[in-house]
C-alpha cells in the first residue's frame, strides 16, 4: 500500500475559521465532531501549527464530556474555554505538562509514515521514560506559572499532563496534590487530564 499523502497545514483563513465555529456554544458532541474533523483534515499540523486552536478545543472537548456539560466554547484567551451548565457559565484556564526537551515538530514525521507502520507500537527504551520526579517539578512549576498570572478568582484550571511513558506512575498519581498546591489560592478548582482521563485535585 503507498504511504498516504501528508495532510496539509491550514490556511490563517482557515485558522480563524476553525476558531470562529469552535468559539460558538455548542453542545459538547457538535463540539467534539468539528475537533475530529479539525484533527483529521490537517493531521499532526493541527497540533504543531501556529495558530492552531487543536489542542485547547481538545482539552475542552474532554472537559465538556467528563463533566456533563449542556454546552461548551473556546474563550476570548482568558479564558481558554467555557462551559455552561443551565444558566451557569465556568471559566477554565488550561496548563500544558509535556516531557523536558520534547519537540512536538519531530511528531510530523509521523505524518508521512504508512498506515501501517503508524498502527504498529511504539517501543520506548526504559532508559528514556520521564521519571516520575520529573513530571512533578514540571507540574509545580506549571502551577506555579499560572497562578502568579491573576486570573479571576472563579476560573478553573485544566492541567493537561502529556507525558508519555512515565517511570513511575503511581508516584505520580500520589504526588498531585502537593505538586498542584500552588495553584489552589488563585483557582476555583485544579483538574488534571492524563490519557482521557479527568480528575479533580483536592486542596
Amino acid at each position: 500500500m503507498m504511504a498516504r499523502k501528508a495532510a496539509r497545514p491550514a490556511t490563517q483563513s482557515e485558522l480563524a475559521t476553525w476558531r470562529g465555529d469552535l468559539s460558538s456554544w455548542l453542545t459538547p458532541s457538535r463540539f467534539a465532531a468539528l475537533v475530529e474533523s479539525l484533527s483529521n483534515t490537517h493531521g499532526d499540523h493541527a497540533i504543531d501549527q501556529p495558530g492552531s486552536v487543536f489542542r485547547d478545543a481538545f482539552v475542552a472537548s474532554k472537559c465538556a464530556a467528563e463533566l456533563a456539560a449542556d454546552g461548551v466554547r473556546l474563550g476570548a484567551d482568558p479564558p481558554d474555554f467555557e462551559l455552561s451548565f443551565g444558566e451557569r457559565v465556568e471559566r477554565y484556564e488550561i496548563v500544558e505538562v509535556q516531557a523536558p526537551g520534547r519537540r512536538r515538530g519531530d511528531e510530523l514525521k509521523a505524518d508521512l509514515k504508512s498506515p501501517e507502520d503508524r498502527a504498529r507500537p511504539v517501543h520506548v527504551p526504559a532508559e528514556e521514560w520521564t521519571p516520575a520526579a520529573s513530571v512533578l517539578r514540571q507540574l509545580e512549576e506549571a502551577a506555579r506559572r499560572k497562578a502568579a498570572k491573576g486570573y479571576p478568582a472563579d476560573t478553573v484550571l485544566v492541567v493537561y499532563l502529556n507525558v508519555w511513558p512515565v517511570a513511575g506512575a503511581r508516584k505520580v498519581s500520589a504526588g498531585l496534590a502537593a505538586a498542584l498546591a500552588p495553584a489552589h489560592a488563585a483557582f476555583k478548582a485544579v483538574w488534571v487530564l492524563d490519557n482521557g482521563r479527568l480528575e479533580r485535585i483536592a486542596r
